[in-house]
This record gives C-alpha cells, sequence and structure tokens, in this order.
C-alpha cells in the first residue's frame, strides 16, 4: 500500500517517557497550515483529539500528558480494597447521569477553586437551580391584580382590601416589569424614593412582601425579592394617657367597624358599663359597645 506523506515523514509520532504512549498526528488545514492533534483517552472512555497550532507544544503536551497516564496507572495498581469500593460507589453513583468519575471529579476540582469547599459547591448548585428555573412571566400590575382578586375572594376585610389595593397599585403604577425581573435594588430604590416614615415604610414593605410571596407560590417569580431590602427599626411613640371623659367621646364618635379591631374597644366590651377613673370619677360607655 503506498504510504501518505505524513507517514513518511514520521507521522504520527509516538511519544513516551515512560509506559504510556500518546499518539500525535499531523493534518493539513483548509488553509494550507498544519495542525498538530494529540489523541488523549485521559478520561478513560473515548478518544478526544487536542489541537495545536505549533509541533513543539503538541509534542509537550503529549509528554505532559503521558507522564499524567503513568502516574494515574501507578495509583491504580497500588489502590487498597477500601479505594477500589469507594470508586466502584462513586461509578455507580454517577451512572444514571452518563457522567465519568473522572469526569466528574475535573468539575468538582475547578468549581471548587472558586468556591472553596463542598458546603458552598452546593449551596451554589442550589441557588442556580432556583434562579434558573421556569417561571411564567407577569407583569406585576397583573400580578397584583391577581393577588387582590384572590385576598377578596377569601373573604379579606374592605378595610384590608382597601389598604392592600392603595399601596400596590401605586407600587405597580412605577414598576413596570414583570414580576420574575424585580430586583432587591429596584423594591429599595422605590421605597427609598417614597421619602415615607419609618411606620410607613414598614407598612409598604409588608404588602409588597405579600405581594411577592403570592408571585412565588404561583411562578411568578423565582425569589422574593423584599426580603433583602433593608430593615427599619420603628420607634414607639411617647405613651399617653386619656382620662375617662377622652376616652368616651372618642369611642362615642367612632364608627361601628372600628370596635372589632380596637384593642381598647375589646377591652371594654368585656367590661362592665360603667368603669371608675383614677381620681374616682365613673366611666360611661357608648350604647353602641355597653
Amino acid at each position: 500500500m503506498k504510504q501518505t506523506l505524513s507517514r513518511k515523514e514520521g507521522w504520527p509520532r509516538k511519544v513516551q517517557p515512560g509506559r504510556s504512549i500518546v499518539r500525535v498526528y499531523r493534518r493539513r488545514t483548509p488553509g494550507g497550515n498544519y495542525a498538530y492533534m494529540v489523541s488523549n483517552y485521559a478520561d478513560g472512555q473515548r478518544r478526544r483529539f487536542d489541537s495545536y497550532a505549533d509541533e513543539a507544544d503538541a509534542l509537550a503536551a503529549a509528554k505532559a500528558l503521558a507522564k499524567r497516564l503513568d502516574k494515574r496507572d501507578y495509583v491504580a495498581a497500588s489502590m487498597t480494597n477500601a479505594q477500589a469500593l469507594e470508586y466502584a460507589a462513586a461509578d455507580q453513583a454517577l451512572k444514571p447521569f452518563g457522567v465519568s468519575v473522572a469526569a466528574s471529579a475535573a468539575a468538582v476540582a475547578e468549581c471548587l477553586k472558586t468556591l472553596g469547599d463542598l458546603t458552598n459547591l452546593s449551596a451554589a448548585t442550589k441557588f442556580f437551580a432556583a434562579r434558573h428555573k421556569t417561571v411564567t412571566k407577569k407583569p406585576v400590575a397583573e400580578v397584583v391584580a391577581e393577588l387582590l382578586a384572590v385576598k377578596e375572594a377569601r373573604g379579606a376585610s374592605a378595610r384590608y382590601m382597601k389598604d392592600l389595593e392603595s399601596r400596590l397599585e401605586r407600587f405597580a403604577g412605577d414598576c413596570q416589569k414583570d414580576a420574575c425581573n424585580v430586583t432587591v435594588s429596584d423594591i429599595q430604590a422605590w421605597l427609598d424614593g417614597l421619602k415615607l416614615s419609618s411606620q410607613s415604610y414598614k407598612n409598604y414593605k409588608t404588602v409588597l412582601h405579600t405581594l411577592f410571596e403570592f408571585a412565588v407560590a404561583r411562578g411568578y417569580a423565582t425569589d422574593n425579592p423584599v426580603t433583602g431590602t433593608e430593615h427599619v427599626k420603628v420607634k414607639n411613640g411617647d405613651v399617653e394617657i386619656y382620662t375617662p371623659s377622652e376616652i368616651a367621646r372618642l369611642l362615642a364618635a367612632a364608627s361601628r367597624s372600628f370596635f372589632p379591631r380596637s384593642p381598647l374597644a375589646r377591652l371594654l366590651v368585656c367590661a362592665p358599663p360603667k368603669l371608675c377613673g383614677s381620681n374616682g370619677t365613673t366611666l360611661t360607655l357608648p350604647r353602641s359597645i355597653s
């Protein structure tokens, strides 16, 4: 059989610094130049070719690969029974995924260069999965409308519905995004821009948290960005003591919807129709709660 020019010139080259042999092939590229390909069986399965533009680089890479294969074979030959069982267990665990032990070890080692330990690697994979899970894109305004409809259907009070509608529709009017794309910085910038008191800030944050918990539960967002916003401590105001006559006037002027929610009203509902003030004066309760 007639030999090709490459074979006449000694190609493929055999590189054998020890027991292992690595072959280097030379091929002409479409541009007329030569490319040098190192035959690599390092993963223990199928062959792949590592390509180099320079012959010297290819031969050096082949020599390094052959030495690495020799070392691997030496380690394999000197494995203890326990190490062999560990390898077999690892191979069995990876089989459903079609990944070799060598490929897995290489990938984990590369990740550990950045993450440091396996705990962080596990956390990173969970974070990636959470950020890339399938979500249904829906504008914030539509999520708000759906939330309000669900709350109303479940019998939420008119007062609560009015508060939700007021705060959330204001947010939806300013946030022209899909719920899945709203970030912590978006929420924080919006809250800061309202110039709110500590109590109002907390109230808005609570309502927004409810909105995004609803969105996460229905697949409109991967996580709740409100949880990452700044926590603002609400300072209690000065404690004021009302006289019996002041309490009577306050309760007499209040609407009936006030009484079921007011701690003071609930206390007085359980009290006798007449109470005595600290100075001996008598408090007569309005008929609406007595």
